[in-house]
């Protein structure tokens, strides 16, 4: 699930994600509209190892924001069963430069975009969550 803060005065938001192998084949596409400051994909993100580049943007009536675009990578595979740790990680939205670290019990989050819309911004975050 991908969540973000509600704009002030957005009435909807377009999404557009792509979520590919590395450098490879496409594993889910999706451009919508929601009314809500959340996005279910229809179908998992990855099944082992996948990049995933989210675009965002706040609609206010007939106005748009400009896209906030942001990317994230998941990592599913079995290299690792884990003893219930997971390792939490935020990344800058202009060069993904590593920002944050932690390591705790709760599952992962990454901040991402902040739309913009009529002088407002939203602060954006996405998760991913195991088992959703």
């Amino acid at each position: 699930m991908l969540t973000w803060t509600p704009v002030p005065g957005a009435t909807s938001y377009r999404i557009k994600l792509l979520s590919r192998v590395p450098n490879g084949r496409v594993l889910a596409q999706h451009d919508v509209v929601v009314n809500e400051p959340r996005f279910f994909p229809p179908q998992p993100l990855a099944d082992h190892r996948a990049k995933v580049t989210v675009r965002l943007a706040a609609i206010c009536g007939k106005e748009a924001s400009a896209e906030s675009v942001s990317w994230f990578m998941i990592d599913a595979s079995a290299a690792c069963s884990g003893d219930g740790r997971v390792e939490n990680r935020a990344y800058t939205l202009t060069d993904g430069r590593l920002i944050a670290k932690q390591e705790s019990r709760t599952t992962p989050h990454v901040q991402s975009t902040r739309p913009l819309c009529a002088g407002a911004r939203g602060e954006a975050a996405y998760r991913v969550t195991a088992g959703d």
